[in-house]
């Protein structure tokens, strides 16, 4: 804090900064998602949501998101030849 006043920052300058790394680490933490954010935070989400676009960071959330995304394996969503056998047809009595 010290350094942010020898820095000539005034409060509100400082406030801003501590709001975006606080939101910053809450979105890490929970991988981008802002519900859980703003429940870590102890806030309500369209709160997290409006401080976003105050501090002009709407864009972060998705960025986290991607970062964070598992790659696909090469066959999802396609159905390989040869490694799955349809289940045997059951006969009517």
């Amino acid at each position: 804090m010290k350094l942010a006043l020898d820095a000539g920052l005034k409060r509100d300058e400082i406030h801003r900064i501590v709001d975006a790394e606080l939101l910053h680490q809450a979105l890490q933490r929970v991988k981008g998602n802002q519900r859980h954010a703003a429940d870590a935070l102890g806030v309500h989400r369209n709160t997290v949501s409006r401080e976003l676009g105050t501090l002009g960071l709407l864009e972060l959330p998705a960025k986290i998101r991607e970062a964070n995304k598992q790659p696909k394996l090469p066959f999802m969503g396609k159905r390989p030849e040869g490694i799955w056998v349809d289940p045997p047809k059951r006969r009517m009595a």
